[in-house]
């Protein structure tokens, strides 16, 4: 039997591997003959899928279509006379497998068959008619998604298994990254198992999501969440190397010290994230970030560098301070000497260890910083934890 996937990419996989590679449209044509079941007006899938053309051209490309499945589908594709059927024991539906592994409780096996949306990318496949059904179809899927996780949490939660309560509550707001519920299930996960700086660094990254992306606000419910995790918080005692978390430049930046936190392990986890700190001069933002460095504890290379009044006087002033720590770091050698010969004309220490043949090529710039961060990256996860000094 054949298997369709549509819940993410599109692909069509059989005994030899993978079929109708590249025919989007007829793999459009095929989800929607499994999800309607039974046959099929010829009509109807013309006017769905090629509605803007000419009645005849439209029954042409579907002709096409047609004879496409037909050979990937030889006996499981009826398209005699005027109606089009897909045999029941033809193909495999991940679709149909993850809402049958619904109906049956098997909840973790239906949420591990979900790689995307449904039919992900096939949004221009059809004309309108074909838009509304494909929307309704995502909608549909996405809800009893989501009701699959809140059940698997709630499961673990009346078995006493807190690891596994937050483990799917972290699933479900990755799927589900404006979920309020989710975020709430995480970050009281979170606090429970003793994380109450990561929980509240994840209330700060939710709470500032939902305004940037959204344009919308967090529920009072969620707001006042994050007074409540503060207020029971216990009073850590100082570390020998934390002690400015307690200098009057740190006074009251906890939240803020969690938001970095929060981001941290959202970048950590995989997600692209850039985080910006601004305010008034003097308030403490440095000692702020001093802060956050001292509690990085993961396999990490640093880079550090400050603009300054002069810096615009000079090219790639910051930058070839921001680079200045990769001299000694790990992997160096192995970024190309192109790399090496456009990073050595700005820092000097790096042209030291690998002076450039005088007909050497020179990378561009995007291209080098792309090149020797990906090596240092590389050889730092190998050989463990490594960060720069410079200033």
């Amino acid at each position: 039997m054949l298997t369709l996937r549509t819940l993410g990419r599109p692909r069509l996989d059989g005994p030899q591997g993978e079929l109708l590679s590249g025919r989007r449209k007829e793999l459009a044509v095929l989800a929607y003959l499994g999800r309607r079941h039974g046959s099929l007006p010829r009509e109807e899938l013309a006017e769905l899928f090629w509605g803007s053309r000419p009645d005849a051209n439209a029954r042409q490309s579907l002709r096409q279509a047609l004879l496409q499945l037909k050979r990937a589908l030889p006996s499981g594709l009826e398209a005699e006379g005027d109606a089009v059927m897909l045999r029941r024991d033809a193909l495999q539906l991940d679709a149909n497998l993850f809402e049958a592994d619904l109906a049956a409780g098997r909840l973790a096996e239906a949420v591990d068959r979900w790689q995307g949306d449904f039919l992900a990318g096939q949004d221009d496949a059809g004309g309108p008619a074909y838009g509304a059904w494909l929307d309704g179809q995502r909608q549909a899927l996405r809800t009893r998604l989501r009701v699959a996780f809140g059940q698997l949490v709630e499961r673990a939660d009346r078995d006493g298994d807190a690891d596994a309560a937050l483990h799917w509550a972290e699933r479900w707001a990755e799927w589900f990254p404006h979920d309020e519920r989710a975020a709430t299930r995480v970050i009281r996960g979170l606090y429970h198992a003793g994380r109450t700086g990561e929980a509240l660094g994840r209330h700060a990254v939710f709470d500032s999501r939902l305004r940037q992306d959204l344009g919308i606000e967090a529920s009072p419910d969620f707001a006042r969440l994050a007074a409540e995790l503060q207020g029971a918080a216990p009073a850590a005692p100082p570390a020998p190397a934390s002690g400015a978390l307690f200098t009057p430049e740190l006074v009251g930046r906890r939240p803020a010290l969690a938001a970095l936190e929060g981001a941290w392990a959202a970048a950590t986890a995989g997600t692209t994230t850039l985080v910006l700190v601004e305010g008034e001069d003097g308030i403490g933002k440095t000692r702020l970030i001093e802060e956050f460095i001292r509690g990085i504890t993961s396999k990490v290379v640093l880079l550090r560098g400050r603009g300054s009044e002069t810096s615009g006087r000079v090219p790639h002033a910051v930058l070839g301070e921001l680079l200045t720590g990769l001299a000694d770091a790990p992997g160096l050698s192995g970024a190309r000497p192109s790399t090496l010969a456009a990073l050595g004309a700005v820092v000097p220490a790096i042209r030291e260890c690998f002076p450039p043949p005088a007909d050497a090529a020179v990378a561009a710039w995007d291209d080098a910083v792309v090149d020797v961060l990906a090596a240092v990256a590389t050889a730092a996860a190998a050989v463990g934890r490594w960060r720069s000094q410079s200033l």
